[in-house]
């Protein structure tokens, strides 16, 4: 078998051996750490959706019918804010139309002009 010297000498190299690969071992760690916590900035140039357009076209149609639909909601709000308060005052005149003073001076104006006419 082998001799005394010869089994301390591959003992030596084991050891070396280990230490090398426990070295390298944390040296590979250390390099997994470094990547892990490197950052990294990804910037994609795609070609479009579709060959013949700039953008997405289904993505423009959306925008597009969004700002419509905004912008219809916009007038209709407009077109309330002029008529409701129109509304409400024509409805006061056609109260003030319809009372019972409003009635005497009108039957009055009325009488008036025809014993006016009556009287020619």
């Amino acid at each position: 078998m082998l001799g005394s010297d010869a089994h301390a000498n591959l003992l030596s190299q084991f050891q070396a051996l280990q230490r090398q690969s426990s070295e390298q071992s944390q040296a590979v760690a250390a390099s997994q750490a470094a990547l892990a916590s490197t950052p990294l900035a990804l910037h994609y140039y795609g070609r479009g959706g579709v060959p013949g357009f700039r953008g997405n076209p289904v993505r423009e149609a959306w925008h597009t019918f969004m700002a419509m639909v905004v912008a219809i909601v916009g007038i209709l709000l407009q077109a309330l804010a002029v008529l409701v308060p129109l509304g409400v005052l024509l409805a006061l005149l056609i109260a003030l139309w319809r009372t019972r003073p409003m009635r005497a001076v009108r039957s009055w104006v009325k009488g008036a002009q025809e014993s006016e006419d009556g009287n020619d």
